[in-house]
């Protein structure tokens, strides 16, 4: 009965925007696309993380300062690929905020909150952790407020120079920044490098864990 009635206030909204296009509603399919994204796109390592966002660095920077393409389409495109902030209502005048500076960035924000989780709670209790329960969040809050700070620079340079920015040129940095410094700031950062959740999914990863951790306190104990 929830799909149906989800369905049917959905399929409404989808016919008001195509016959009106309003932002409002625009703004609104576009977060729901963000969401939808984030929680089906996973990244199990943070050495894929860095790798992703250090790629998407310098396509981003080409495809704005090097090439017209990117502007233009994003400008054009009336489907809800971006999120629009007005800037003046009359006449018409608007900021534009890709998807992609969203989603990218939330995917490896997504991984920071699971790692948290991974350090606050047992390895056999994961399953049913419950992200809203209390635990400490030091990446997950760290990295959103360097995403913050990276997208009100992206504004604030935009609007100094007149000129489209890649957000990704100040996001990709500034996340990565995040966690890094984080892991400095509390000595883990080979934690954060080794961290693999496919090894968590392991039946006998925490078995493994346990011997080897036997293991190097016996070497300790022989020195």
């Amino acid at each position: 009965m929830v799909h149906i009635v989800s369905y049917v206030i959905s399929a409404q909204l989808a016919i008001v925007f195509w016959w009106t296009k309003n932002w409002i509603l625009h703004n609104i399919f576009g977060i729901s696309f963000c969401v939808q994204a984030i929680s089906i796109i996973s990244i199990g390592k943070f050495k894929i993380g860095f790798i992703l966002l250090a790629g998407l660095f310098f396509y981003d920077i080409f495809w704005v300062f090097g090439s017209d393409v990117m502007v233009t389409v994003a400008k054009s495109f009336d489907a809800p690929a971006k999120l629009i902030f007005p800037i003046s209502l009359d006449p018409w005048k608007q900021s534009i905020l890709g998807l992609g500076d969203i989603v990218v960035p939330g995917i490896f924000i997504s991984l920071c909150l699971r790692f948290d989780a991974v350090r606050s709670f047992a390895r056999d209790k994961l399953k049913n952790v419950d992200i809203h329960q209390n635990f400490a969040k030091y990446y997950f809050i760290s990295v959103m407020i360097f995403y913050n700070c990276g997208l009100v620079t992206t504004g604030v340079v935009m609007f100094w120079f007149n000129h489209a920015q890649p957000a990704l040129l100040y996001l990709c940095p500034a996340v990565s920044l995040s966690v890094i410094l984080t892991a400095l700031f509390r000595g883990e950062l080979k934690d954060v490098l080794d961290y693999d959740e496919e090894q968590l999914k392991s039946p006998n990863a925490g078995e493994k864990d346990q011997d080897q951790d036997k293991e190097e306190k016996e070497d300790k104990k022989a020195k």
